[in-house]
């Protein structure tokens, strides 16, 4: 240990440094891209948010809601589905924590020698559990506001006869903002999901690590900017 860090952070060496905070910028770049691009460059999720909105302007306008409480049930099943699962990666990662024997020689066997110490393998773990806590912890919140968006669809007004259209449109607005948020968290949940994925090629050693992360940022951006779903969404007049 040099002064008061501890070993594990000790033993990363200046490129493993690197490689960690050029995955962090790209997990926390591609994010921002996508909320915050030129105007006119519209990300996927965001042409599906103008959906939302349609959605629940259609919603309020309608006495039974049975299906628009089904599908927006079947979202909030689909974040509960993924926030079960990164626990169990959770899980499976902590294990790691005591088998770094068993990692070294899968990493050797895979890349042949490997430079990193055994403390350095335990803090590319640590690392890997910091983005599953992250991406469970979007998850859980999206679940959450997903619940509070079941609350607001229940309560939106437009079935009555004394519902002004102002009241509609502004309930709807709320109802669609909720939504968007909720959506929002659960696909940064799933990009910390990506990012972890990559962050198994750090094993392997740094070099890797930035090409595995690269591949995931640009993977990212294809399908946000460069997809045949955005493309479908795009056109008003799509055929197929």
């Amino acid at each position: 240990m040099t002064g008061s860090l501890p070993a594990w952070l000790d033993a990363l060496s200046p490129l493993d440094w690197a490689a960690l905070a050029f995955a962090v910028f790209l997990h926390w770049g591609t994010g921002w891209v996508v909320t915050h691009h030129p105007r006119g460059w519209r990300s996927t999720g965001e042409m599906v948010s103008a959906y939302r909105l349609q959605w629940m302007r259609r919603a309020a306008r309608r006495e039974v809601r049975i299906g628009d409480v089904a599908l927006l049930g079947h979202l909030r099943s689909g974040a509960s589905f993924l926030a079960s699962m990164t626990m169990f990666a959770i899980g499976g990662a902590v294990a790691l924590l005591g088998q770094m024997e068993l990692l070294e020689s899968v990493a050797m066997g895979v890349a042949g020698e490997v430079d990193s110490s055994r403390p350095a393998q335990l803090a590319k773990t640590l690392c890997l559990i910091a983005f599953l806590v992250y991406a469970f912890l979007k998850f859980v919140w999206s679940l959450r506001v997903f619940g509070y968006g079941l609350v607001v669809l229940g309560a939106l007004p437009g079935d009555r006869p004394e519902d002004t259209e102002e009241e509609i449109e502004n309930e709807a607005a709320r109802s669609a903002a909720i939504n968007r948020i909720a959506a929002r968290n659960f696909n940064e949940g799933l990009r910390a999901i990506y990012f972890a994925l990559a962050t198994l090629a750090w094993y392997l050693g740094p070099v890797p690590y930035m090409v595995a992360s690269l591949l995931v940022a640009a993977m990212l951006f294809r399908r946000e900017f460069g997809s045949e779903t955005r493309a479908a969404l795009r056109f008003r007049s799509f055929r197929g």
